[in-house]
């Protein structure tokens, strides 16, 4: 729970957050309004070893440009690490020809190679282990010279070596590796396996020293009577089960990884989906083995290759697949494709309903804090003048404007990303060209008051930063508390000729109904009705017109319940 503490009267433009993380999500511990206790609190909060990171950040509100800044004081604790997911697009280097064959040196082939798998349909694992594969990209012009200069080029730094001399060491290795290939499939090393014998040969090479290269090859062998990736990844999921041994689980899932890292794969296994949100959905759904179509009764329309990708992940047996999927929802997120053709608040809608498929039972992410952060990075770049812009233009009015940008701070990611958009909202209140609106000056007070008093409501119910919340909170306050003045409405009231009880009555209803701002405004309201309480003629007169006990002690409970209803029980 957030705590207040410090002396909010003396510095109200400034506070400082003691934010702490245990998992994947900061959380504000409290709120200091004295730089040196907030300082002092968040060496405490680390010193208490509950948390794996603290920070304290200073939050600022500037009255003349009407904004909200902020900036990091104090750090303790863990950066996050990074994943395999980030390392993706590194380029690893290989010293020996067995590194060709590791994930690292399989994953840098892949980056290299890119477009040119894509093309051809066909996965880094498939080129190292067949020798025709290496001839057909031998011979295709430059691309494996290319592809040797940019490992190169990458590694040089690393090395202290010039471009040629390590191009001429890959390619030294990569001769190495393509002679034993090559050796192994003319000599017969290399073999097959009858149709429906495939766990045979897992028995044969169970002692073997080198089973996973003469398993993985036997593959390569078997796949290559396919001609595309998608037919490659169901001929994957025909032949393993699950309670086949690691070392060939462990095959399988590098296979199934490189051929779901192609998106064109990922996508066709998946079908038809309404947008791309939803398919990023149904992608982190599926990282999880949580994908519903996939573990429905009736699976008659489901695609086995997907069925059993999502069984295997729900048992976590395919860890690179995970990671693979994991990858896709990064770069994904990280492109300007649009989630839906629908509105800004309906794109916020799909980022957050994404992130939320990656949250597990215990509260922990598939992905970890590098999904959320492409998440944030997404919000962040939506916010942005022109698309705030477009958003409200069809607005009749600033209270509609200051809604349609409320509709967007339910799902959008990140402090920085919340403060961002209060930055936008505080404009529209503080605009001298919609004062006239916000104050009701053309005599709409009965309507501007509850849609003010509505619009203050969802501010304070938001995650926004609690000196976003108050200082919004406290202009609309304001102007509700202006309106009261403008419209003498506690006078008029006075002057209605009423009963004093209808008088009280009619006040609470209004406070009931959300007519008074949480502040000035309803406080005033509260005062006006304790003067009427106060009048002690006023319990009898609740009770006046009952014909008898009974319907007198009635009348008494439904006037203490709209009390109570309109938080004035004490009154009582």
């Amino acid at each position: 729970m957030t705590v207040m503490s410090g002396h909010p009267q003396k510095r109200k433009n400034i506070h400082f957050e003691i934010h702490a993380r245990r998992g994947t999500s900061w959380t504000i511990l409290e709120l200091e309004y004295d730089e040196k206790q907030a300082l002092k609190k968040g060496e405490q909060a680390w010193d208490s070893g509950r948390y794996i990171a603290v920070k304290v950040i200073r939050e600022r509100y500037d009255r003349e440009s009407a904004t909200f800044s902020s900036i990091e004081l104090f750090y303790r604790g863990k950066k996050r690490k990074t994943s395999k997911i980030d390392e993706e697009s590194r380029v690893s280097a290989c010293w020996k020809p067995g590194d060709f064959y590791s994930y690292e040196g399989r994953r840098t082939i892949a980056h290299l190679l890119e477009s040119t798998f894509a093309d051809w349909q066909l996965t880094a694992t498939e080129l190292i282990h067949c020798p025709d594969y290496y001839y057909r990209l031998n011979e295709a012009g430059t691309l494996l010279q290319n592809a040797v200069q940019r490992a190169a080029v990458a590694q040089v730094s690393d090395t202290g070596q010039s471009v040629q001399e390590r191009m001429k060491q890959i390619f030294s290795l990569i001769e190495l590796a393509v002679d034993r290939v090559k050796t192994d499939w003319e000599t017969g090393v290399i073999g097959a396996w009858r149709e429906g014998h495939f766990d045979t040969l897992v028995q044969k090479l169970g002692n073997a020293g080198d089973q996973s290269y003469l398993l993985t090859s036997a593959i390569v062998k078997d796949l290559s009577k396919h001609e595309n990736l998608r037919e490659k990844l169901t001929r994957i999921f025909t032949l393993i089960r699950a309670d086949h041994p690691k070392w060939v689980l462990k095959i399988v899932d590098v296979f199934a990884a490189e051929l779901l890292s192609q998106w064109d794969t990922l996508s066709d296994i998946l079908g038809e989906r309404p947008n791309h949100g939803e398919q990023l959905t149904a992608i982190a759904k599926l990282s999880q083995g949580l994908l519903e179509e996939a573990t429905a009764a009736d699976q008659n329309a489901v695609p086995d290759d997907l069925i059993n990708l999502n069984n295997f992940l729900g048992k976590s047996l395919l860890p690179y697949c995970r990671i693979a999927l994991e990858q896709q929802l990064m770069t994904r997120l990280k492109s300007s494709r649009r989630l839906c053709e629908g509105t800004l608040a309906e794109e916020f809608s799909y980022i957050a309903k994404v992130i939320a498929a990656m949250h597990k039972a215990d509260d922990s992410m598939i992905g970890g804090l590098s999904i959320v952060e492409s998440a944030e990075e997404r919000c962040g770049r939506l916010l942005n003048s022109q698309t705030i812009g477009e958003h409200i233009a069809a607005a009749p009015d600033p209270g509609k404007q200051l809604s349609l940008l409320l509709d967007l701070e339910d799902h959008v990611l990140g402090a920085k990303n919340k403060r961002s958009l209060a930055n936008y909202i505080m404009p529209i209140l503080t605009g001298q060209e919609n004062e006239a609106y916000f104050c009701a000056t053309d005599g709409k007070y009965m309507e501007r008051m509850p849609e003010i008093s509505k619009l203050q409501r969802r501010i304070l119910k938001s995650d926004f930063q609690e000196m976003h919340k108050r200082k919004l909170a406290e202009v609309l306050d304001d102007f509700c508390t202006g309106i009261l003045t403008r419209s003498d409405l506690f006078t008029r009231i006075d002057k209605s000729g009423k009963h004093i009880t209808e008088k009280s009555q009619g006040l609470l209803q209004m406070i009931k109904a959300g007519y008074f701002t949480e502040g000035k405004a309803l406080s005033a309201a509260k005062s006006k009705v304790q003067t009427f309480i106060k009048n002690p003629a006023f319990v009898k007169a609740v009770s006046a017109g009952a014909s008898d006990g009974a319907e007198k002690s009635r009348a008494l409970m439904e006037f203490k319940e709209l009390l109570r209803q309109t938080g004035m029980a004490e009154m009582v």
